[in-house]
This record gives structure tokens, sequence and C-alpha cells, in this order.
């Protein structure tokens, strides 16, 4: 929706002409709500709408890129599809052969920065930092494409010709997965939000630093997900794995005060499948670990009095996992099947074309 006309506010002494222009608005009601908002928006508006649901005759629409599918089952989301083609066009791998993962499974050497890995120049280093900043932009609707994305991203500052194989890496793997959607299915208010937590402890052979995951899901629907490289260097998978619980935790909280603005109350039921971290959270004090940081304990607290409700989950099925590490596509897809991601041939009806 958007909305755009001079608007007239009348004060005490004077008259105030502003032009307000909104745009792209997107509003979940029932029919009667929705034209009870279009009907007063329209009275002094000039509004342009568009309208999919169960009784209309469009079933498919796009919202800034994205496509929005209505199913009798409940709400198809996918990420504006002309994102994949830019980066597989910039990439020169059109035509090319797909891979099944976005990251390499197998190499795990230290990254390479002696003389024979030299530092991009030119258009080369403007490039690949055109097509990073381009994928970061899609991994905010490509759960499946996070850690990857997250690891090329950590050199852009000053990239390397080696660098550039991270790139093609997920360029060929959108080349097999193009497209991937979440599923909303129709489901009853549900009272808690379900968050999972991983962390990859010293992962990265150069700096050893981790990387913590982490997935939210309202009920069946995949609310966010978030890779990312913690600022410390942890010196045991416990301490790492309770830093990945802490940015879990402030993720889940914010949800739950999010949802409290709009009037629900929810519970936060949070897992993780590090049991030191676990039993760090379900004590008081540092104890004998004396090299955390103590800002973190917080999630004591948060335990103790039940804001926040701690519990084990297997790390075979915990979907946080394909967060923090690069996995094999059977184990990938098991943990994005988890929160309703499928991955779909061709293209949707609706989506925008990209521009010849």
């Amino acid at each position: 929706m958007g909305v755009s006309n001079p608007c007239l506010f009348k004060h005490k002494s004077r008259s105030i002409t502003t032009l307000v222009h909104g745009d792209d608005f997107l509003s979940a009601a029932s029919d009667e709500d929705l034209e009870w908002m279009k009907s007063e928006l329209g009275k002094n508006l000039e509004i342009k709408t568009q309208k999919i649901g169960r009784k209309e005759k469009t079933q498919q629409m796009t919202f800034l890129g994205r496509v929005i599918t209505w199913e009798e089952s409940g709400i198809k989301y996918e990420a504006d599809p002309r994102h994949a083609e830019i980066v597989i066009q910039s990439l020169g791998l059109a035509g090319g052969k797909g891979a099944a993962t976005p990251g390499s499974t197998t190499k795990l050497d230290v990254r390479d920065e002696s003389a024979s890995n030299p530092l991009m120049a030119g258009q080369d280093a403007t490039n690949y930092r055109a097509v990073t900043a381009r994928l970061n932009f899609l991994a905010q609707d490509r759960t499946d494409i996070q850690h990857a994305t997250k690891e090329v991203s950590r050199y852009m500052s000053a990239p390397r010709a080696g660098d550039m194989e991270g790139l093609k890496h997920i360029g060929r793997y959108l080349l097999r997965r193009p497209r991937a959607t979440y599923m909303y299915k129709f489901q009853a208010e549900p009272s808690e939000f379900t968050v999972y937590s991983d962390t990859d402890w010293a992962g990265c052979r150069s700096t050893r630093k981790s990387t913590s995951g982490g997935i939210v899901m309202h009920g069946e629907h995949f609310i966010k997900s978030w890779s990312r490289q913690q600022n410390l260097v942890s010196l045991s998978s416990a301490e790492a794995e309770l830093y990945g619980l802490v940015k879990a935790s402030s993720e889940a909280l914010g949800c739950k005060a999010m949802a409290h603005d709009f009037g629900h109350r929810k519970n936060i039921r949070l897992y993780a499948d590090a049991s030191a971290a676990l039993g760090i959270v379900h004590r008081k004090g540092l104890g004998k670990v004396r090299h955390i940081d103590t800002n973190t304990l917080w999630v004591q607290q948060a335990a103790c009095t039940k804001r926040i409700q701690y519990l084990k989950v297997a790390g075979t099925v915990n979907p946080a996992d394909a967060l923090t590490k690069h996995l094999t596509e059977v184990l990938r897809e098991q943990h994005m099947k988890k929160i309703h991601v499928a991955f779909e041939e061709g293209r949707a009806a609706a989506a925008p074309e990209l521009c010849k």
C-alpha cells in the first residue's frame, strides 16, 4: 500500500499544510477490518492497494520484491529471486554446475595471507564487496545461506584472491537451490516462543573465534535467525556456548517485548545442545569457571526467575546447527525442514523480472 497527499493540520493560531508520503505498508486482518482501514485512509489520502486471501481472485503478490502466496493451508513467503540471479550473473556462473551446499564441508585450512594469495585491488575488490553485500541482503530471507554469507563478509575490508572461491561456492549453490520458501500454516496462537541456540567453538582457524547461531520460532512459524562471529576468543566450548545462549536469550526477550507491545504475553523455551553451558545457566555464580565474563551471568537470573526456560536438545535435531558450520546436504536440509523451509524449482508467477 502506498499513500501520498497534502494534509491540513489546524493549530490554535495558524494552519499548517504538511505533505505526508508513506510507502509499502503490509497488513494482515479480516476482510472487514481491511476494508475499514482502506476506507479511513482513503478519506484524506490517495492510496493504492492490493489484496490476497481466500475470497480474492489474486492468490499471489509481491511486497518489496518478496513473493507472498495465499494457499489453503497457510501463507508462503519467498525471497526476491532477482538477487540470486544477479549474484549468479555477476560471478559468471550462469549455465554452470550447481553445488549441494553453500560452503565447503571439507576445507578447513587457515586463510592464506601470504604473497601467493594477494589482496584484491580495483574492480576485483569492488565486485567482491558488491556481490557480498547483495548476499547479505538476500540472507535476511534465506536462512540456508546465512552462515556461508557471514563467512565471506568477514573479508570485505581486505579481500584476497582466494576469497572469491567462497563467493562462487554460494553462487553455485544458488544455481542448484534458486528458491527457498517459508511456509506459515494457519495455527492456533501459541503461548510461547521456541528458541534454538548453537555455537561452533573456535570454528575460525585463523582467529580461533567462535560462531553463534540461533533460530526463533512462534509455534510452527519461523520468526528470525542469525549467524554471527563472537567478539571474544572463548577458552572453552562451555564458554562459547554460554555466549551463544546469552545472544539467543537477548533475541528471545526482544521478541517477547514486541509481542507484549501488541498485547500478547508469551513465555520462552530456549533449547541448546551444550550440557556444560546449560549447567552454568542453572547454577548461581561462576563457580570454578573464572575466565567467563560476569556480565553474561544475567541469564542465571533469567533462568531462576523463569523469564526463560532453558532446555536440552540433541545436536542432531537442533536446527541452529546449520547456522554455525557448513553441514552436509542431508543434515542441512533436515534442519531447514524443521523450520518449514522448502526448496522449489522454476520461478513464481508473480516474481519480479530481472531487467535485461
